[in-house]
């Protein structure tokens, strides 16, 4: 205690002697309370232990519904990391394709996850995709950015033998034959939203292991993907001409024909250079034609005096103009081949050709029938490389005039 301290201690019990008193009896009575205080100790209390017991109790009750989510996920299932309440349930996913045009196939094939008559679903770096055949569209998309705000991270994806639900969840690459779905997605709403239960019967197309399965399937100048879908009459795969996801296709070919229908999956969505449907009603007037497009003008006065007939010029400017509108009923008119499959890839093809650019390199004339070989040169869309083609033009009686093409693809 320092000096200060012990002045003020001195002070107050100067003070208190000599203004405060207590008879002999009072401060007997002091005395004895405060010895019997340091004696006592605190004797056991029933109502505070139970006051204390009963409110923990009601904390844990409490407690269990919390506790109960952080360790079980959905309904008859184990609980999902990344999981939360406040997800967006029951959201429709919108279908957005402008990253298709420079996206890349990957290490390998989109896989088909279900077809039938009318959709076809995948599975490939571009998420899940459902494209409807009928329409010829990407109907329905799930990407994998739109999917981590449901805590995947890697998605794994199955359809439902009916071909309404696609069901999904999180790959966690374990080797457990045990795999939980976490979310449904109905197609034909786009609606997405937490699984109730786990489905009890997934479609599973087919494998094929090797090459031999069909002819066409086996064509080497595709990418082709590893499974199938077989139908009634038909079987349906996957293709593309090189590793560019915009050339990915859909193939249903036929058992016994082996005619096939070709979709293109993205080509015409995401084209910055898309041809425009058929018009209704469109004039394939040749005067029109002729003064509406100046190339077309060259065209045909350079063909009808190499050949010598202007019908047969007439019927190579229609046959141009109808695969520029993709009219599949008129370029029956004109081409040699009557099979939709080959038609739609003569269409692809020149969808892609710069028609400002095709001129008529030479022309040949056949010596064992009334035909010309016509030798075109022009270039693609947005590409100064130099290209050739070769086409036959049939005059036969010189009223029946057709074109066929030797090199479909480009």
């Amino acid at each position: 205690m320092n000096n200060f301290d012990k002045n003020i201690s001195d002070n107050v019990k100067s003070y208190l002697k000599e203004n405060v008193k207590f008879s002999a009896e009072e401060s007997e009575k002091i005395r004895l309370k405060i010895q019997q205080g340091s004696r006592i100790s605190r004797k056991f209390n029933p109502l505070y232990w139970t006051v204390l017991a009963s409110a923990a109790i009601i904390f844990l009750v409490l407690s269990l519904p919390f506790l109960k989510d952080s360790f079980v996920g959905p309904e008859n299932g184990p609980a999902v990391q990344g999981s939360s309440s406040d997800l967006p349930e029951g959201e429709e996913l919108a279908v957005d394709l402008s990253d298709i045009e420079q996206m890349n196939i990957g290490a390998e094939m989109p896989r088909l996850l279900y077809a039938d008559n009318n959709i076809v679903v995948m599975q490939g770096t571009f998420g899940v995709i459902v494209y409807n055949m009928k329409d010829s569209i990407v109907s329905n998309r799930i990407s994998y950015e739109q999917i981590k705000s449901y805590g995947i991270s890697m998605m794994l994806a199955s359809v439902s033998q009916d071909g309404t639900t696609i069901y999904i969840g999180n790959d966690d690459m374990s080797m457990s034959n045990e795999f939980v779905f976490t979310h449904q997605y109905n197609i034909s709403t786009r609606v997405i939203k937490k699984t109730t239960q786990q489905p009890t019967s997934l479609y599973r197309p087919k494998t094929i292991e090797a090459p031999g399965y069909h002819e066409q399937y086996d064509d080497l100048q595709y990418l082709t993907s590893h499974n199938i879908v077989e139908l009634d009459h038909s079987f349906i795969y996957l293709r593309s001409s090189d590793w560019n996801m915009k050339n990915l296709q859909i193939v249903n070919c036929q058992y016994e024909d082996g005619e096939s229908k070709v979709f293109d999956v993205f080509f015409p969505s995401i084209s910055n250079n898309e041809t425009p449907p058929p018009l209704e009603n469109h004039s394939y007037d040749l005067a029109t034609l002729l003064k509406e497009n100046s190339h077309y003008q060259d065209l045909y006065q350079t063909l009808s005096k190499a050949i010598q007939s202007e019908e047969g010029a007439k019927v190579f400017i229609h046959y141009l103009h109808a695969l520029k509108q993709q009219d599949m009923e008129e370029i029956k008119k004109y081409a040699f081949t009557r099979m939709e499959s080959e038609i739609e890839e003569l269409i692809e093809t020149y969808n892609k050709i710069d028609y400002e650019t095709i001129t008529i390199d030479k022309t040949i004339p056949s010596k064992a029938e009334p035909s010309h070989e016509v030798q075109l040169t022009y270039q693609i869309k947005g590409n100064a490389e130099i290209k050739a083609r070769t086409i036959h033009i049939h005059v036969n009686d010189g009223v029946n005039i057709d074109i066929s093409e030797p090199d479909t693809i480009l």
